[in-house]
This record gives C-alpha cells, sequence and structure tokens, in this order.
C-alpha cells in the first residue's frame, strides 16, 4: 500500500489455480464527513466506480456492478430450504455456542459473577431450546 504519492494505490499480488497474478488497484482518500482524517476507497479497475470493497469472482477483484448474473449461495437455494435452513439456524446457532462454552479456557464467572459473553451464549441455547423439537424434525423432513 503506498498512500504518500500523488496517486495512491494498492499493489495485488497473489495465485489463482497456481498462475501469478500482479496488479495495481488506485485508491482515493476523502475527507470524512466528521471532519477526522480521510475515508479511502478503492477505484475499480474495470469499472472504475468508487467502492469500500472488492469481491473477487475469478482471477481479479472488482467491484460488484462488474459482475453479471452473480448470486450469494443462499439465493441458488430454493424458498423450501432457504425456509427449512431458517428453522434449523436456531439449533445450529446453540450447538455453536456451546462448543464455544466447552473450551477449556472458556470463563463462566469472573469475580463470583456470570461473564456477560457467558450470559449471552447460554440465552441462544436457552431459545434453541424453547423451540418445539417436532417444528425440528418437520424442518428436517421437508
Amino acid at each position: 500500500v503506498n498512500t504518500h504519492s500523488d496517486s495512491p494505490i494498492i499493489e495485488l499480488s497473489y495465485k489463482f489455480n497456481g498462475e501469478s497474478v500482479k496488479y495495481n488497484v488506485q485508491i482515493i482518500g476523502l475527507k470524512s464527513n466528521l471532519g477526522k482524517g480521510y475515508i479511502y476507497y478503492f477505484i475499480c479497475p474495470k469499472t472504475r466506480k468508487r467502492c469500500t470493497k472488492l469481491y473477487g469472482v475469478g482471477k481479479y477483484f472488482y467491484h460488484r456492478s462488474a459482475f453479471k448474473n452473480c448470486m450469494y449461495e443462499i439465493q441458488t437455494f430454493s424458498k423450501r430450504n432457504r425456509n427449512t435452513m431458517k428453522g434449523l439456524d436456531c439449533v445450529f446457532k446453540a450447538d455453536k455456542c456451546q462448543k464455544q462454552i466447552d473450551q477449556p479456557y472458556f470463563k463462566k464467572y469472573y469475580d463470583g459473577l456470570t461473564t456477560k459473553k457467558y450470559q449471552k451464549l447460554w440465552k441462544v441455547i436457552h431459545e434453541a431450546s424453547l423451540v418445539p423439537r417436532e417444528q425440528v424434525m418437520a424442518a428436517l423432513l421437508s
């Protein structure tokens, strides 16, 4: 990254499918609306649009409008599958929270009180336990 020159750039250098890729992406710094510092934006090499995120689809990173007919993975699922995933989402989150609590150095208590982290995780687990088992089974079988 070089932000001190007249035309600041980011040099991207990586391998894609064993092929070396190297190119520069121009960046521009605009004053923050809060009056403190600058906010840096990428200038897309393909569309020349100003953006804060570049998306990698294929070999290069471009602004999202450079890619036609791209979708998020969830958009490729049928509506029925999306509803099933929503139904099971609380169960998966609860499982993830339980694994986090079961880690060896996780602190449930500090100075005799439960930690905020533990309270948040326990709340997710408790809410998942309130979901009727029939609803979970129906989501799995649909």
